[in-house]
């Protein structure tokens, strides 16, 4: 009887927060845009559980395949993780144990997390079966994700602009697979014949020449290393047995030569023969989560629950003018749940990386900093225009979207008075005057400067990752794709958005609500519509939320 209490308690709240977002909506983007009143549409496009029809509402763009052609997100096949190196291992229980994303600890959509958290209303859900996903891409799975989650872009604005999917939690290094091949052909070593997809290989007889696409080559991981073993018939010839990276994990290659025929013998092709395995390349993404540290019962952990409850994260240790707390301490905030309900503020996504061969174009060309002989900027080539290449590139390298979690924190009280918020001019006040505050009542953080150079270099915040062998009990990476371009169709009409919320059920940053509204109803960002358009995006978006508490609790269903 409790929990039904409790249930309906839930549920006529959150009934409130969608009735507040209709009477919010024409104000939701006040701030930053005007609307005129009125847009092309009609609430009767609402069914009663939320859902939209593209039928009874004037977004032509929807009809049209030349402005609606870019497909909403789904999982990807078991094979396709495997080939990039993670595991689809349903084995472990905890967050110690488990083994791949097929895991309970994992909840990978699909299987788990139908229902509930990041779903706001009991009739959404947050993945639905859709065979289609495969049909648009044979590389996806049939899961469609409709859980549409909000970050800031780290590009040095803050941008609103982010939506990903947060699809699987890893919790500890067996995520990452140390021993696998795609190739059942494979005699030289039988133990390498490891890995759920080993009956559907890829076809090791055809090595596609670029720039056709890597779609067939046999992929083999030992030691954590992937290679790619060519056939000795093969186009590349029996020279290639320890040959360049080629195909879907070409970055993820172990040590070897760099092959010859076309696949070129410089080692500088696509994939070049590096060593790295697919944990080097999610380490370059960092995914910022801010989990509350204001506790339950109303005080403010200054500090994490586990293993960054440690001496050198202590406040004092970071700016002496804070108070001394004992280490480890009581008082600390869990890291085992990053679920949106336990966030202080919106994520943070470092996507703004390059590729290692520079095929995303990102290449940054400067002058190398003067002569300084003996001393550490002692450059042999000074005074010469170089290349600046940053490690890894998102799109280009990091083939499941995958993220690293580095958590961050703030080292005071900030209703207590002190070094960080003594003042205009103190590090949270710097902030706060521009990001507004988050629900902790501290500043809301969007850009690698306000954290870094603001509030890390005064002590007032820190950062760290949690134990990579699960002893945290938290999500160390994420299989977290983001969105390449939401606009044109990416946002479907069932989708919902994921974000943070004030206590009465308003979002704490409108820009996303809004943003998402208009690439939902209108495939573009708010900033490319008319002010009619914003309008009609408010209103609807606001509509189908109103719809959707309203609507019965959905029911599940299975991949399987």
């Amino acid at each position: 009887m409790k929990n039904e209490r409790k249930s309906s308690s839930l549920f006529v709240q959150m009934f409130v927060v969608a009735v507040l977002l209709l009477v919010a909506a024409p104000n939701l983007l006040a701030q930053s845009s005007t609307s005129s009143s009125s847009g092309s549409s009609s609430s009767s496009g609402i069914s009663s559980n939320g859902s939209v029809s593209s039928n009874s509402f004037n977004f032509n763009f929807r009809n049209n395949p030349a402005t609606d052609y870019n497909p909403p997100p789904c999982d990807f096949q078991d094979s396709f993780y495997n080939n990039v190196g993670i595991s689809t291992s349903s084995q472990g229980n905890t967050a110690v144990t488990a083994q791949g994303v097929d895991s309970v600890p994992a909840q990978r959509f699909g299987f788990f997390r139908q229902t509930g958290p990041p779903a706001i209303f009991p009739s959404q859900v947050n993945w639905v079966v859709d065979n289609t996903c495969t049909t648009r891409d044979t590389v996806r799975k049939n899961i469609r994700i409709l859980a549409t989650t909000a970050g800031y872009v780290d590009d040095g604005n803050g941008s609103p602009t982010d939506f990903i999917s947060i699809i699987a939690f890893l919790t500890n290094q067996s995520f990452f697979e140390t021993s696998f091949t795609s190739n059942p052909n494979i005699t030289s070593n039988p133990n390498l014949n490891t890995g759920p997809n080993t009956p559907f290989p890829f076809d090791c007889s055809v090595v596609p020449v670029p720039p056709a696409l890597p779609d067939s080559s046999c992929v083999v991981i030992t030691n954590g290393n992937g290679q790619v073993t060519l056939p000795a018939t093969g186009a590349a010839g029996a020279a290639n047995a320890d040959a360049v990276g080629f195909g879907l994990n070409a970055r993820n290659n172990g040590p070897g030569n760099t092959g010859v025929g076309p696949l070129g013998t410089s080692g500088l092709g696509v994939g070049s023969g590096q060593g790295d395995d697919m944990q080097d390349i999610v380490s370059n993404f960092e995914a910022y989560p801010a989990l509350r540290q204001r506790l339950p019962n109303g005080t403010f952990a200054v500090i994490p629950c586990g293993s960054l409850n440690n001496a050198n994260n202590a406040p004092n240790a970071l700016n002496p003018g804070l108070p001394v707390i004992p280490i480890p301490s009581p008082v600390c905030f869990p890291v085992n749940s990053i679920a949106t309900p336990s966030l202080r503020q919106d994520w943070r996504f470092a996507t703004n990386r390059n590729a290692i061969d520079g095929s995303d174009n990102n290449v940054v060309s400067a002058s190398v900093f003067g002569n300084d002989p003996g001393g550490a900027g002692e450059l042999a080539n000074a005074g010469n225009t170089i290349v600046n290449n940053a490690p890894y590139g998102y799109f280009c390298d990091d083939l499941l979207g995958m993220w690293i979690n580095t958590y961050f924190w703030f080292t005071q009280d900030p209703g207590v008075s002190g070094p960080c918020n003594n003042g205009p001019n103190s590090p949270y006040q710097t902030v706060a005057a521009v990001e507004g505050l988050n629900l902790d009542g501290t500043p809301i953080v969007k850009t690698a400067n306000e954290l870094n150079n603001v509030l890390e270099a005064t002590g007032c915040a820190q950062e760290g990752k949690i134990d990579f062998s699960g002893n945290d009990g938290g999500a160390v990476w994420l299989i977290c794709p983001a969105i390449a371009d939401p606009t044109n169709g990416a946002i479907s009409l069932d989708a919902f958005l994921d974000q943070v919320r004030r206590p009465n059920g308003l979002p704490l940053d409108p820009h996303f609500t809004i943003n998402f509204f208009c690439l939902q109803f209108f495939g573009q960002f708010c900033s490319s519509l008319a002010p009619s358009q914003v309008s009609a995006a408010q209103s609807n978006g606001a509509a189908a939320q109103s719809a959707a508490a309203a609507a019965p609790a959905a029911s599940t269903s299975s991949s399987n």
